[in-house]
């Protein structure tokens, strides 16, 4: 039987030449394993796998016995830690190919499906000996389309909407002794902290802020917002904590932050809510004072730290101002919210809307088949 050592080699031109290419083995034994983090056991992890590539798989076995080849194939991370699938049987003929489809929910359970399918070839020759062709379909040179995440925070990664705009408008009123502020931020042409408050302190005083007014503004700001997380602290919206874990573990997705709130209001909100702002690459109010200068330098942050460009783009917001601006940038918007706000978040251009992040395994689909639709489109 091949069950006990699967040795995985990059591609060579005959099996005897193939000691410097050992990608690494996985062992069946089950009395002698080493479990991973995901629970697999001793797994061969092929990093950077494009279409046109081919492998070669060795597989342990008694000579010149027909045997069944078990593997438990999966390309990302599973969708939870430890819920490996039971292996699928793989029946190779020599010179024939075996699909393992990575779409098919025996073989992987990764979310989302790969681009590219994979397949065993027996070997003419060589079936008896255990080793196979390991060939991943697409065309030669195309790498696995990576798709960049970028989120909202307030009110999208943090239940901090109602206290943020308590602060700000108190604010105002400390500071520079400004009422009746306008909270539908709707209504700004430019709905950041930094737009809304030019906006408003040049509709009061006639003229721009300088530095010294924005810094009063922020400090006073930052320290409402600081006393009131030290009575109540900040919680993520439901899910956000875990998506945030569970993408920048994946190999599919990578993820930045996007958001109209000031850099030092942002860390804050995230650390109360026991996630990290400086994990992610991010773009905030400090930089602009639109939200479409915001979203554009937080891609190009994110294709600078991870070191690649991304066939899509998708932005996760709460508010009609993300929709607006996803609209002008030309990204795909997924809307976060229920109720009114998820109707007004429909019409104004969200894909789809979602109330949380509860259901993780719906939202990726969703990412995965906007992102695709995005792809083709072009």
């Amino acid at each position: 039987m091949i069950d006990n050592l699967i040795a995985v080699y990059r591609d060579v031109s005959s099996y005897d030449a193939s000691p410097t290419n050992l990608v690494g083995c996985a062992t069946y034994n089950l009395h002698n394993f080493v479990t991973c983090m995901f629970g697999v056991h001793n797994p061969v992890e092929i990093p950077g796998v494009s279409a046109g590539q081919r492998f070669l798989v060795v597989a342990d076995g008694i000579k010149g016995e027909l045997g069944v080849l078990q593997i438990n194939w999966l390309i990302g991370n599973p969708t939870k830690p430890g819920s490996m699938p039971p292996p699928p049987i793989v029946r190779v003929n020599e010179g024939e190919a075996t699909s393992l489809r990575a779409v098919d929910d025996v073989s992987t359970n990764a979310v989302p499906p790969p681009t590219y399918p994979f397949s065993l070839v027996g070997l003419p020759d060589r079936l008896p000996d255990g080793i196979f062709d390991l060939q991943v379909s697409g065309t030669p040179g195309d790498p696995f389309a990576m798709h960049l995440v970028m989120f909202d925070i307030d009110g999208t990664l943090t239940e901090s909407m109602t206290v943020d705009e308590e602060c700000f408008v108190r604010s105002f009123r400390d500071v520079f002794g400004f009422a009746d502020i306008d909270t539908d931020w709707s209504h700004y042409p430019r709905a950041t902290d930094s737009g809304i408050f030019e906006d408003v302190f040049t509709s009061r005083i006639g003229r721009s802020p300088t530095a010294q007014d924005v810094s009063r503004f922020r400090q006073h700001f930052i320290q409402l917002l600081t006393a009131a997380s030290s009575q109540c602290p900040f919680v993520p919206v439901a899910g956000a904590d875990r998506l945030l874990s569970r993408l920048a573990q994946g190999r599919s997705h990578r993820v930045s932050l996007a958001t109209g709130c000031w850099r030092d209001s942002a860390r804050l909100k995230m650390a109360s809510a026991r996630m990290c702002f400086d994990d992610h690459p991010a773009a905030s109010a400090d930089d602009a004072l639109d939200r479409e200068s915001i979203m554009r330098l937080s891609r190009q942050r994110a294709a600078e730290r991870y070191g690649e460009s991304f066939a899509c783009t998708v932005y996760v917001g709460d508010g009609v101002w993300d929709a607006r601006a996803c609209g002008s940038v030309g990204i795909p918007f997924i809307g976060i919210g229920t109720g009114s706000r998820a109707t007004r978040l429909s019409v104004t251009g969200a894909v789809c809307v979602f109330p949380d992040f509860c259901d993780a395994d719906l939202f990726l689909r969703s990412v995965y088949e906007i992102t695709n639709a995005a792809n083709e489109e072009r």
